[in-house]
């Protein structure tokens, strides 16, 4: 799913039943806690080992900044 706004704003600061990640392009995703914390994610692989390194947090970080 590629990530907008309106996504942002849906998910941004709402209360969830379990935290969830939404996938974007380029390795970039958000992790949504449950109490509707966004935190910018880029994934990648080093020595065959999946990872997760932390971008920052929505709004401190935009959209087109996670993605540069």
């Amino acid at each position: 799913m590629k990530l907008s706004h309106p996504i942002l704003k849906k998910y941004h600061n709402k209360s969830h039943d379990k935290p969830f990640e939404v996938t974007d392009r380029d390795s970039i995703s958000i992790r949504v806690s449950a109490k509707g914390k966004i935190a910018w994610q880029f994934r990648f692989s080093y020595n065959n080992k999946a990872d997760r390194l932390t971008l920052g947090h929505y709004p401190n970080v935009s959209l087109r900044d996670a993605r540069k």
